[in-house]
Parts: structure tokens; sequence; C-alpha cells
């Protein structure tokens, strides 16, 4: 049995105008990065609390790696804003 040691969640986004997303971390399991367009915007694997980043304008590709350097289980917990018809924003 092999252990998966790395998870992608994505979203492929159109942003009318730039946008300040704010995200609260629950719980992280491991670590876990957050890219934006291929930048990282941050990595932890500690810290819980409140992230906040930006969002251009245009085509962005959001990206949630979980990593699973233990080998076991590895989980990430978030929540905050949310993507709607007036304002592009991530859940």
């Amino acid at each position: 049995r092999q252990a998966i040691r790395a998870v992608l969640f994505e979203m492929k986004l159109t942003v009318a105008q730039s946008v300040q997303v704010e995200q609260f971390v629950f719980s992280v399991d491991d670590a876990y990065s957050l890219y934006v367009n291929g930048s990282i915007v941050r990595y932890d694997s500690t810290a819980l609390g409140s992230i906040t980043f930006t969002l251009p304008a245009g085509n962005v590709l959001v990206q949630y790696i979980i990593h699973n350097g233990g080998g076991g289980e590895s989980a990430l917990t978030i929540g905050g804003d949310f993507i709607d018809n007036m304002n592009v924003k991530f859940a």
C-alpha cells in the first residue's frame, strides 16, 4: 500500500474586477500551499487563522495543495468567502 503524498484542489475563475478574498483555516493536518495563477501565496503547516489574498481581474487559477508528509491521513478545513453572481470569491 502506497500513501498519497499530496492532493490538489483547484478552481478556474473569471474575475470581473480585482477582489480581496478572506478565508479562515480551521484545521490542517500536515501542511498546505496556496497558489494564485501559479504564484505561491502561502505555505503553512501549523498556523490556523485568517488567510487574505487578492484575486486579480481576468482568468484566475486558485490552487490549494494539501501535503501529506507522514503518509497517514491528511486534511485541510477552510471556510470563508464564496462565489456569487456579483463578487467572484473562493469558497
